[in-house]
């Protein structure tokens, strides 16, 4: 399971030993994100998180975990299979668990030529400038 670009495009600017935390089972970013001397974690709340695939449907309970992997202001790279949603309906998801859309959602395949609707949040608490 090769990576997405889309994840690794805005991580490359990212202070190389800042922590990433992989959320869920999918661990195909965990190597190129060391390789790109960043600290990744699997615990823990970090200013970065990639959650590639991880949750199938987008009703979810578990979508909560998201914002709980990201401390105040954190960034997160999410990718959802394609036939459980549309970019809006990730976008409404995302802001229903209080994360804010950093950059506009795509559909596309991933490496593994499987169709998932990608975007990139962040976690706005009041008091954090955004």
């Amino acid at each position: 399971m090769p990576p997405a670009t889309a994840v690794l495009l805005p991580l490359a600017a990212v202070a190389p030993g800042t922590p990433v935390r992989v959320v869920g089972d999918d661990p195909r970013h965990a190597d190129a994100l060391a390789q790109l001397g960043l600290a990744v974690t699997f615990d823990g709340a970090a200013p970065w998180a990639v959650a590639w695939r991880t949750l199938d449907r987008l009703g979810d309970d578990r979508l909560r975990t998201l914002r709980e992997a990201l401390l105040p202001g954190g960034w997160i790279a999410v990718a959802v299979a394609s036939d459980t949603a549309s970019p809006a309906d990730l976008v409404i998801r995302m802001e229903d668990v209080g994360l804010a859309l950093a950059a506009a959602p795509a559909a596309e395949a991933d490496a593994d030529g499987v169709r998932v609707v990608r975007g990139l949040f962040r976690r706005v608490d009041p008091g954090v400038i955004a």
